[in-house]
């Protein structure tokens, strides 16, 4: 069940106008219950976050560009180190458009927007994307992030219907994917925020009712990322995969 929880009495008028838009209840910090059934949707000093109800919950996970991995990584990519920047033909001075049509914590869109692609993200899950705008944000205030942020528009919205408002003369080169793929529960790979992803998300089929209706409107490519022994995605066969240590990009032209 999710749940909204103002970490302080600053949060509170924010948590109440997000109970309502979400439908949930408000519940007093002191107040949360150890069921590990619960989502607890986190708004505090660092933003929006997730966390997982039960005795062994561990801290929110909250989307952030600014320190942490993404941090870290915003400092050492380059454009012929990062595999995804081959996958959506990126090169010296040709920086593709880009829709993320399943946007997610936003990683691999703003891996795209830090090489300099303007990426539009789109994420139909209203929790995800209120997480995403959060983080979004927080990283527009932040000198280092700023810039990288202007290039990226997320829009709460299933991808199939945003892709129908798409008239000719304005059709991405390129429409990314990245559906969300069952994982080994037992796996100690497995991080927080995927665990989180899983529990909220639920893997489905949804992926593959994306595929068709992003080639027809994909000026250059379809770019669809897998886990690397994944089947292909509505077993269509692409016409060239990029092998990484873990996942693949599958890639299908359309020009």
């Amino acid at each position: 069940m999710l749940k909204i929880v103002a970490e302080t009495s600053a949060q509170e008028a924010q948590a109440k106008i997000i109970a309502d838009h979400l439908k949930a209840p408000v519940v007093p910090l002191e107040n949360i219950a150890e069921n590990p059934n619960d989502l607890l949707l986190w708004i505090g000093s660092e933003g929006i976050g997730l966390k997982l109800g039960g005795p062994y919950s561990v801290n929110p996970v909250f989307v952030d560009f600014i320190s942490g991995a993404m941090g870290y990584r915003k400092h050492h990519m380059a454009l012929k180190k990062e595999l995804i920047a081959k996958a959506v033909g990126m090169k010296t001075g040709y920086f593709p458009t880009v829709i993320d049509a399943t946007a997610g914590f936003g990683r691999d869109a703003f891996v795209l927007a830090s090489l300099g692609c303007q990426v539009t993200l789109l994420e139909q899950n209203p929790i995800v994307a209120l997480m995403l705008k959060s983080g979004l944000e927080r990283a527009q205030l932040d000198p280092d992030t700023a810039s990288i942020i202007a290039l990226m528009h997320l829009h709460e919205m299933e991808a199939v219907s945003f892709f129908r408002t798409i008239e000719r003369q304005n059709r991405p080169e390129v429409i990314y994917l990245d559906p969300m793929f069952p994982v080994r529960k037992k796996s100690a790979k497995v991080k927080k925020d995927m665990q989180v992803l899983q529990q909220l998300l639920k893997p489905d089929d949804g992926g593959e009712k994306l595929l068709v209706p992003a080639l027809e409107k994909a000026s250059k490519r379809v770019v669809v990322k897998r886990p690397r022994t994944a089947p292909n995605l509505a077993d269509m066969r692409p016409q060239v995969c990029l092998k990484g240590k873990a996942s693949r990009f599958d890639i299908y032209l359309t020009t």
